[in-house]
């Protein structure tokens, strides 16, 4: 609600831990006892450069404005903590 009333633009809302999707996958199969995800070689993802760059980069945000316009703070300190909560429910 306060974005509504304050803020104008896109807000990333996103802990403070850098993570990238595989280690986000490895952690959400550990959460809910699945085997650990099978790799994918990158040659193989070569033929689709933006799932490359998924898979295997760090998408990195900043939550910095919404801390600042909004007073946001996350709800986990990591990635890991919101994971194990959601997968919990």
């Amino acid at each position: 609600m306060a974005a509504l009333e304050r803020g104008s633009g896109a807000y990333n809302i996103a802990d403070d831990e850098p993570v990238s999707m595989s280690d986000l996958m490895v952690a959400i199969a550990a959460a809910v006892g699945a085997p650990r995800p099978m790799t994918i070689p990158t040659c193989v993802l070569g033929a689709l450069p933006y799932a490359t760059v998924i898979m295997t980069g760090g998408l990195r945000v900043s939550n910095a404005k919404a801390r600042d316009e909004l007073g946001w703070t996350p709800n986990h300190p990591s990635y890991r903590d919101g994971v194990r909560e959601f997968t919990a429910q």
